[in-house]
């Protein structure tokens, strides 16, 4: 099975909202589709499930061109929307409608049913009204629904809004244990990174526009350009320029640090260097320097902030911030604080050189809103 979008155009109101050159999805694949509010996953999600047609281009099954509307085509999809529509049926009742709606005989839907509650963890609710109900709870009921089916796709639009962390987890664990086990492929909408880098690819759109698509290990460690690489997060993004270039080892000046990356540029090319701050380690300074890593920057702490189980403690480096994740217990052990003086260490291999075009002589170079 092979979904794909050609020369998508979505227009509103003479505005182009969607452009999507090519995208595709194969069957047994997860697919996070990454992206912030406003920025038209929602939109792509209609159109790939054959929701809403397109202004210009085709959506592809297997090689064949499908629109609103071919039921051969929808009856092979699941699609969850953001809100759960249940009715005041029984769970069982509402997982086994579209089997009814199909005319699957009476003993084919109970073993269906059974099945599709067992997977998503909701057996218990069988017997339980769909409007009485938590929101987590509907959500693993919707997509129950969709899956008795057996579909070939599931589409799930921003399937863990609104439950709080623990429930986001449970939910999105068992969700991908499902589709990996019936070898569904899966769409997953989403504006939450982490969710994101539990797919096999991930596809940014921003504004409308496919920015990047790769696996999530490309995409997160290796953003496309700035932007990319800002959505994602990524704390340490420096402007710099390559000063030296040998063996495919680059010398990076950024500011007053002097810095080292894996690649093939010359030097003179301006470039916005990144490293994630997970690949970044701090110490004591008269601590040992691990071989393999490269960078060996002093700076002294300038604040500590919790992001979930870890802290990321920021450093000024001669007036570069070097940002770097670490555990609660680091922080304990190496009297972390601020105005405390540390040295920050990364690999050469863990950055990632952007490179930056220059404006042509005497013209200036286009601002973002431009």
């Amino acid at each position: 099975m092979t979904l794909a979008l050609e020369g998508i155009r979505v227009r509103r109101d003479g505005r182009s909202i969607l452009e999507v050159e090519h995208l595709e999805l194969v069957r047994g694949e997860v697919l996070a589709l990454l992206g912030p509010n406003g920025a038209g996953k929602s939109t792509l999600l209609r159109v790939a499930a054959l929701l809403d047609r397109p202004d210009e281009g085709a959506v592809r099954l297997d090689g064949r061109a499908a629109r609103p509307g071919d039921r051969a085509a929808q009856r092979r999809f699941g699609v969850v929307l953001q809100r759960p529509l249940l009715l005041r049926g029984s769970v069982r009742y509402n997982v086994e409608l579209p089997l009814r709606l199909r005319g699957a005989q009476r003993s084919e839907r109970r073993g269906r049913v059974e099945a599709a509650l067992e997977l998503l963890g909701i057996a218990h609710l069988a017997g339980r009204r769909g409007d009485r109900l938590s929101g987590g709870e509907a959500q693993r009921v919707s997509i129950a629904r969709a899956l008795v089916t057996a579909p070939d796709v599931l589409f799930l639009d921003e399937p863990t809004a609104g439950l709080d962390p623990p429930a986001r987890a449970a939910l999105l664990r068992d969700v991908l244990t499902a589709v990996r086990e019936r070898d569904v492929a899966l769409l997953l909408v989403t504006h939450d990174r982490l969710e994101a880098q539990t797919a096999g690819r991930v596809a940014v759109l921003l504004a409308g526009r496919l920015r990047q698509v790769g696996s999530a290990g490309e995409v997160f460690g290796r953003p496309a350009d700035q932007e990319v690489a800002q959505f994602l997060g990524l704390e340490n993004l420096w402007e710099g320029t390559v000063t030296a270039a040998r063996d495919g080892l680059l010398t990076v000046a950024c500011g007053g640090l002097k810095v080292y990356a894996v690649g093939e540029l010359p030097p003179g090319v301006p470039v916005r260097y990144c490293v994630r701050a997970d690949e970044v380690t701090v110490g004591l300074l008269a601590a040992s320097v691990p071989s393999s890593a490269r960078n060996h920057v002093a700076g002294t702490v300038r604040s500590i902030a919790q992001r979930g189980m870890l802290r990321v403690v920021e450093l000024d480096a001669g007036g570069v911030t070097i940002a770097a994740a670490v555990t609660r217990p680091a922080v304990e052990d190496l009297a972390i604080a601020p105005g405390v003086t540390l040295a920050a260490t990364w690999k050469a291999t863990a950055a990632h050189l952007i490179p930056v075009e220059r404006a042509p002589a005497g013209r200036a170079r286009p601002s973002a809103a431009g």
